[in-house]
């Protein structure tokens, strides 16, 4: 979880809320979750203020990714193997397991957060329960807050085939580590946050806004579009998504 996270690096790196410069020495891939670990750690202790003219003397800047290094992410991307490798680890997957990584990648969902709903759905499945699950078949992440909306990792709403929703229902309880254990036994990268990209590509491809994507994964859009001008039918909304599910699933297979 986000918070837990956040704990362990002020716990791994309280050095730097002393003395500030040691930042830069921080990987630059956590550097920027290090720092607001600091900074939360200075709000809980009251002198905010302080620390924040510290960072400022070091010259201590937010890392942001710049367009050139987006640009090389897009533009050296291995889709092209990632279905092979999605069938070689399916079959290395006990069924319960190939049915999680077929939730992963037509749901668009973090790896963690889709462990999480897919044994949700299947504890309140045998529960009885259809809270989770509304009358038009769209999954409610929003309804559990202390599951799934975790400050800058959210997710709202899950569009996926009704009939993949039964068979998680009737599944088995999902362990990650013991299935990662398999796959690094057969020699399988853990490539799973690479589904989450895919997704966002080939439901843009088959016809999505990019609101509408940021929408289903957990991204509420800042654009005056978004805003004032994005009413969703709700409906209508739910069939362009399946016709993308459907597409996508005949791919996997």
């Amino acid at each position: 979880m986000y918070a837990n996270c956040m704990f362990n690096y002020t716990l791994k790196y309280y050095d730097t809320y002393s003395n500030p410069s040691i930042i830069q020495t921080v990987p630059e891939t956590i550097r920027h979750n290090v720092l607001k670990s600091m900074i939360a750690l200075s709000k809980f202790k009251g002198d905010y203020l302080e620390f924040h003219d510290k960072i400022k003397q070091y010259g201590i800047k937010w890392v942001s990714q710049d367009s050139f290094t987006s640009f090389l992410k897009i533009f050296n991307n291995n889709h092209d193997s990632l279905m092979q490798w999605y069938k070689e680890a399916s079959n290395v997957m006990k069924p319960h397991e190939k049915l999680w990584l077929k939730y992963l990648a037509l749901s668009g969902l973090r790896r963690t957060e889709a462990e999480i709903s897919f044994n949700k759905i299947l504890k309140l499945g045998k529960q009885g329960r259809s809270d989770y699950i509304n009358e038009n078949g769209i999954v409610e992440h929003f309804r559990f807050p202390k599951d799934f909306l975790r400050g800058t990792k959210n997710c709202y709403i899950t569009i996926v085939p009704a009939s993949l929703i039964e068979e998680i229902a009737n599944s088995q309880h999902l362990c990650y580590s013991t299935l990662r254990k398999r796959m690094l036994h057969n020699g399988l990268n853990q490539r799973f946050k690479e589904l989450r990209s895919f997704y966002s590509s080939f439901m843009a491809r088959n016809g999505l806004m990019s609101e509408e994507i940021d929408l289903l994964q957990g991204r509420v859009p800042k654009t005056v579009f978004a805003r004032h001008y994005l009413k969703e039918n709700i409906g209508e909304f739910k069939n362009r998504v399946l016709e993308g599910n459907n597409k996508l699933e005949s791919l996997l297979s």
